[in-house]
């Protein structure tokens, strides 16, 4: 996996139409994978929201 595939919390949100509250509560529960990089900023991908 690329970092440049990596999409931001904001894009996830946008793209679920979700609350920042709901997404950290899905990472939390595992219902979207999450990766910490190397900044210690998050990412996921568009697979992971697509639950592929």
């Amino acid at each position: 996996m690329e970092y440049e595939d990596l999409i931001t919390p904001k894009e996830a949100r946008a793209l679920l139409k979700v609350s920042n509250k709901t997404l950290w509560s899905w990472y939390k529960k595992g219902l979207i994978r999450a990766v910490r990089l190397p900044t210690g900023k998050l990412g996921t991908t568009g697979a992971a929201l697509r639950g592929s």
